[in-house]
C-alpha cells in the first residue's frame, strides 16, 4: 500500500495524540469522517498501523534499569540467552547485535540493591558457556527520547530531511548542565494490584477502553475511570504510536555506546537531543561513571551518518547494529506479579532472581 498525502497527515496526527476521536480526526485534517474511518481501516488492514502502547519510567514504580551487553559463541547460545530472557521476571527488552563479535543487547529494570542478584544470573550463563562475556551499565534515570517527524520525510524519494554530522557539529550552541540522577521512588504503599494489572494492559494496548476495564475487573464506570486516570497521570510517562517503519524508509536500529565522554560534551548531546530533536525514535540514557547508550531507528542511509557522526564526535564510542525483524528482538510487557502487595515490596530474593529463572531455562532447554 503506497501513502498518499492524508494518510501522512493521518498518522502525524495520530503520533501527536493516539487518543484522538475519528470525528476530532476528521475537524484535524478537513476531511469526511466516513474518509478518515475509511483510510483508518485500510491502514490497519495494510499492516501499516499497529495499537498504540504505553511506556512508563521504572523510577516512577521503585525500579531501576540496567543495560546488558552479551556476545555469545554461536548461534546455539544465542537462542538460549534469548530463552534465558524469557524466564527472568525483570526483563524488559532483547534484541540481537552484529557487527564485530555477535551478541544480545538485554535492559532490565530491577529492585535497587539487587545489581549483585542481576551479576550472578548473568555469571552462571557465562559459566553454563551461554555467553563469552557481559557487561551491565547502571542508568542514572535521566533519559531523552525522540519521535518520528513525518513532516521531515520525503514520500515521493523515500528520504529523511535531516543531517546528523550538522547536528553533532552544532553541540556547542547547548548547554552542559544537568540535573542530578532520578532515585526510584521507595514508598510502596500507595501501590494497588489493580493499577499494576491496568499498567500491565496498557504496554500491551494503550488503545484499551476505560469500558473494557471496566467489564475486565468488574468496576463501576466511575471506579474504572479513577483508576485508569491514575495510572495515566502517576505511571505512564509516553503513549508511542506503532506503525509499519519500512513504510518510512526506517528499517535499522543502531546503538552507541559511548564511554568515559567528558561531562560537558554528555550534557551538551543530552540537552540538544530534548531541545533540537532529530526527526527518528531517538533515546538517550545517561549512565552512572559519565557514560551514555544512545540508540534510534533509522533509514539506512541515515543510520551510517549516524555511526560515523558520533564515532568523529567521541573518542571512545561502540557501535552496535540490531536485528529488530524477523523476531530479532522482543519487548516484555510490565509484570505485576514481581510485586508483593501484601509485604509492599518487589520480589527481590535470590530464589526469585538467580535460582528459579536458571531451573526454568535448564527444563525448556532439556526438553
Amino acid at each position: 500500500m503506497s501513502l498518499n498525502t492524508n494518510d501522512l497527515a493521518l498518522l502525524l496526527a495520530l503520533e501527536e495524540n493516539p487518543f484522538i476521536t475519528i470525528t476530532n480526526l476528521a475537524d484535524k485534517l478537513k476531511l469526511s469522517r466516513p474518509t478518515v474511518k475509511k483510510r483508518l481501516e485500510n491502514l490497519k488492514d495494510a499492516g501499516m498501523l499497529d495499537k498504540p502502547v504505553a511506556l512508563y519510567k521504572p523510577e516512577k514504580i521503585g525500579l531501576e534499569r540496567k543495560h546488558i551487553f552479551a556476545t555469545v559463541p554461536n548461534r546455539e547460545s544465542l537462542e538460549v540467552m534469548e530463552q534465558a530472557c524469557d524466564k527472568h521476571p525483570y526483563t524488559k527488552y532483547r534484541a540481537r547485535t552484529f557487527g564485530g563479535k555477535f551478541g544480545i543487547y538485554m535492559q532490565f529494570e530491577i529492585p535497587p540493591n539487587t545489581s549483585n542478584l542481576l551479576n550472578e544470573f548473568f555469571k552462571a550463563l557465562k559459566e553454563g558457556d551461554i555467553l563469552d562475556d557481559f557487561r551491565i551499565l547502571s542508568s542514572t534515570g535521566l533519559r531523552a527520547v525522540t519521535y518520528p517527524d513525518l513532516k521531515k520525510f520525503d514520500a515521493n524519494n523515500l528520504t529523511w530531511n535531516f543531517s546528523w554530522e550538522k547536528w553533532f557539529k552544532s553541540l556547542n550552541n547547548y548547554t552542559y548542565t544537568i540535573k542530578n540522577q532520578i532515585k526510584p521512588e521507595t514508598d510502596f504503599s500507595s501501590y494497588k494490584p489493580i493499577h499494576f494489572s491496568i499498567l500491565r494492559d496498557l504496554t500491551s494496548d494503550a488503545s484499551i477502553k476505560q469500558k473494557d476495564i471496566k467489564d475486565n475487573f468488574k468496576l463501576s464506570k466511575t471506579e474504572a475511570h479513577r483508576h485508569y486516570k491514575y495510572v495515566m497521570d502517576n505511571y505512564v510517562d509516553k503513549v508511542r504510536l506503532m506503525y509499519d517503519r519500512k513504510s518510512f524508509n526506517l528499517t535499522e536500529t543502531y546503538i552507541a555506546l559511548a564511554r568515559i565522554v567528558n561531562n560537558t560534551t554528555r550534557g551538551q548531546i543530552y540537552n540538544q537531543l530534548k531541545e533540537n530533536p532529530p526527526p527518528f525514535y531517538v533515546s538517550i540514557d545517561l549512565l552512572e561513571g559519565s557514560n551514555f547508550v544512545m540508540w534510534g531507528n533509522m533509514s539506512p542511509a541515515q543510520a551510517n551518518e549516524f555511526a560515523f557522526s558520533i564515532w568523529k564526535t567521541l573518542e571512545n564510542v561502540e557501535i552496535h547494529i540490531l536485528s529488530t525483524k524477523h523476531g530479532g528482538s522482543s519487548i516484555y510487557w510490565f509484570y505485576p506479579n514481581n510485586f508483593d502487595f501484601d509485604k509492599e515490596e518487589w520480589k527481590k530474593s535470590r530464589e526469585y532472581m538467580v535460582t528459579k529463572p536458571l531451573k526454568e531455562l535448564k527444563i525448556t532447554i532439556s526438553d
